[in-house]
């Protein structure tokens, strides 16, 4: 089960609060969370020595990122500060440029901070990504057993496939890489290529693929208002909606091709993998959508 600090204690004050709201739908993914903690923990030395947060610049935004992406186990990057100056842009600011080429937290949501505030934010993601880090090392962990299973073992690969789209409580991460994994699989077999956007570019942590001439856009839980909210994302490109259910009231929008739910991954796409194998007396195509799941989650 995926877990937080904020599971455990509340923000300690309103300004706390409202940057924790922006930051927590980031947590489960480190390119998102990581630069948080980089200009948090920035703001906390400087409230602790008395003196105005100047903010970061780039080289020493990504210095530090790489510090924290060693120390949790994930991937280092040339230049970290981009997913900073993503965050300049975006609708519910949480970054601002505080002069030419360096990075803090809005003074808006700033202003107000005390150093038990930056303390607890800290301790609050920290908590966070070494829960996500845990929670991902144990997935691979049961990937890599189902693949070592005899090939005659078709339950098994099925019960853990179905397992992954079936998962909650761990932010819907499980579920988009099952969804992707089946679909990918699926897709792969009958000549046709699903590509996943690459997780640097991901602007909320969510899963996006592309095909010939669509998106598809996997959101678990997603509300009349998510799906308004994305369709002007990326206004006359054609879409396929995936997600584990949908709002019985939906928008009306011609670029929406279909809306698939989890019923329908599981029951028309992982069948289609499961009658092939059971055909053919190997679980060589549930074995490739075991493998392309734990390939996603590495990436994480």
């Amino acid at each position: 089960m995926f877990d937080d600090a904020a599971s455990k204690s509340s923000p300690p004050d309103k300004a706390a609060e409202a940057i924790w709201a922006i930051i927590k739908p980031k947590l489960k993914t480190h390119t998102l969370s990581l630069p948080c903690l980089v200009l948090i923990e920035e703001h906390l030395t400087c409230c602790e020595t008395g003196m105005a947060c100047e903010g970061l610049g780039g080289g020493e935004i990504t210095k530090r990122y790489n510090v924290l992406a060693d120390e949790f186990g994930f991937t280092r990057y040339s230049d970290a500060s981009t997913y900073v100056t993503r965050g300049t842009k975006e609708r519910r600011l949480l970054f601002e440029t505080a002069s030419p080429g360096r990075y803090r937290i809005h003074s808006k949501l700033a202003s107000s901070m005390q150093a038990s505030s930056w303390d607890w934010l800290a301790h609050a993601i920290r908590c966070a990504i070494a829960s996500f880090r845990s929670h991902k090392d144990a997935w691979i962990a049961r990937l890599d057993e189902c693949l070592a299973l005899p090939p005659d073992d078709m339950d098994a690969r099925i019960g853990l496939l179905q397992e992954l789209v079936q998962t909650d409580g761990d932010k819907g991460q499980a579920f988009e890489i099952g969804v992707y994994a089946i679909m990918a699989t699926y897709f792969a077999r009958l000549g046709f290529e699903l590509r996943r956007f690459s997780v640097t570019s991901s602007a909320d942590g969510g899963m996006d693929f592309i095909a010939g001439t669509a998106i598809y856009q996997v959101s678990k839980g997603a509300t009349r208002a998510k799906l308004e909210s994305d369709y002007l994302k990326l206004p006359g490109t054609k879409r396929v909606f995936v997600g584990d259910r949908f709002p019985s009231s939906q928008p009306e929008n011609p670029d929406v091709l279909e809306l698939l739910d989890r019923e329908q991954v599981v029951g028309h796409f992982l069948a289609w993998l499961v009658e092939r194998d059971r055909q053919h007396g190997s679980a060589q195509r549930l074995d490739e959508a075991i493998q392309c799941a734990r390939t996603q989650y590495a990436r994480e």
